[in-house]
């Protein structure tokens, strides 16, 4: 077990990720090389993966894909299939208005995680991995996940985040995340500059999915300075996106006090 995931468990939710980002059929040696793991380990969770419906094989290629059966799964999360569909398309579409990289996100407990993303097709490019995750204050996802939340609630996440975290460099300092949270609140978005990786950054917005559904965030992930040249019209696509998705939403109640 590593970082609390069982190995075989951990390797076959990749191979669903991978072949995600991959957007197109791989074969196992492809599928065992961006994992960067044995090709005979691969093989053999690829099979079951297969076998339990999971991956489809054309036996003609040799080739894998997900199967209709995955696309399926969490359909409810967002309230229908239509939903689903229609989130991946505003993302393609932001990623296609601006050339960057899109993440969908989530809150996981004390962190952050990319749940879904569209790869940038230009030369430079700032690369996502499905799945990777982030202490939640220091994305700027994350932030705009925390802004949603009682300040009570915020203090109780960063206390135990600290109590956690190893690394110094991890460690939040409660007055600079709440001024980062504020901005967020007060301007409905927040953009990051270096907060985790250097020279590089995103521009993130909260998602709301409706009432008894747990809000996600979209953003646009890339180097900074693009981010920041390019930030008034970036937001711009995000804004839009976000609205066409919250169109013939139920309204969402009021704001949490205790701001």
């Amino acid at each position: 077990m590593e970082n609390g995931v069982i190995k075989s468990a951990g390797r076959a939710m990749r191979i669903l990720e991978a072949l995600d980002a991959a957007g197109h059929d791989l074969r196992v040696s492809e599928i065992a090389k961006r994992l960067d793991i044995p090709q005979s380990s691969a093989s053999l969770l690829i099979k079951s993966l297969s076998t339990m419906g999971f991956l489809d094989f054309d036996s003609k290629a040799r080739t894998y894909r997900p199967s209709v059966r995955v696309a399926m799964l969490g359909t409810w999360v967002l309230g229908s299939e239509t939903r689903t569909a229609d989130l991946l398309n505003l993302m393609r579409k932001v990623s296609d208005e601006t050339g960057q990289t899109v993440a969908l996100v989530v809150q996981n407990g004390l962190r952050m995680r990319y749940v879904n993303t569209i790869e940038s097709t230009e030369t430079l490019r700032m690369i996502i991995h499905a799945g990777l995750s982030r202490p939640i204050h220091m994305a700027a996802a994350g932030i705009v996940l925390l802004a949603l939340k009682k300040d009570d609630e915020i203090k109780r996440i960063l206390t135990h985040s600290n109590a956690v975290n190893e690394d110094a460099r991890h460690k939040a300092v409660e007055a600079d995340v709440f001024k980062k949270i504020e901005f967020a609140r007060e301007n409905g978005y927040f953009l990051s500059d270096g907060l985790y990786t250097p020279n590089a950054g995103m521009i993130a917005m909260p998602l709301d999915l409706g009432p008894d559904r747990k809000p996600l965030a979209i953003g646009i992930g890339g180097f900074s300075k693009i981010l920041l040249d390019n930030e008034a019209s970036f937001l711009a696509s995000l804004r839009n996106a976000v609205g066409e998705f919250a169109e013939g939403l139920e309204p969402v109640g009021k704001k949490p006090a205790g701001r």
